[in-house]
């Protein structure tokens, strides 16, 4: 009997300041304040530009492709940047991209003032695709799944099946 009661006690200590701090108010522990150590944090940004080979200064998007690229879509064509180097894609230059997505992994789709582009990964060769029998000004990408793309611009949705 003694062994129950001693162990009663010591579940009253541990549980019921437990349960005060849950009921507290009924607005549970966030209810007490807490007085946190502020301490200053500084972030450090590097800038790349131009100047360090990206197309153009004005940034649209950004996507990492499954193989771990980071493609830079500006005003003036689509680079690709590995965290060491930015790497242009020729055949995009003096194209203003505005999205960048995958489907599967054997290339990228590119949405441009000029049209949807394909990009293939081995060849690393760009090819324009014709929506309706156009070239509309694309301004957003959605891959649903492997096959099913959804490409926006001005003039609608575009859906590829």
């Amino acid at each position: 009997m003694k062994n129950i009661s001693a162990l009663l006690t010591t579940y009253k200590l541990i549980f019921i300041p437990f349960y005060i701090l849950l009921l507290y108010g009924g607005r549970g522990v966030a209810s007490f304040p807490v007085h946190a150590i502020e301490t200053e944090r500084t972030f450090e940004f590097k800038r790349i530009d131009i100047s360090e080979g990206l197309s153009h200064n004005m940034v649209n998007t950004i996507y990492k492709d499954y193989r771990g690229f980071i493609w830079i879509s500006t005003q003036l064509g689509l680079d690709r940047f590995d965290v060491v180097q930015v790497k242009p894609v020729p055949s995009l230059k003096d194209h203003s991209i505005f999205a960048v997505c995958e489907t599967d992994s054997s290339g990228l789709w590119i949405a441009t003032d000029k049209g949807l582009f394909r990009m293939n990964y081995i060849e690393e060769k760009t090819e324009p695709v014709p929506l309706s029998g156009k070239f509309p000004r694309l301004t957003a990408l959605y891959p649903v799944s492997y096959d099913f793309l959804l490409a926006g611009s001005r003039e609608g949705l575009y859906i590829k099946e």
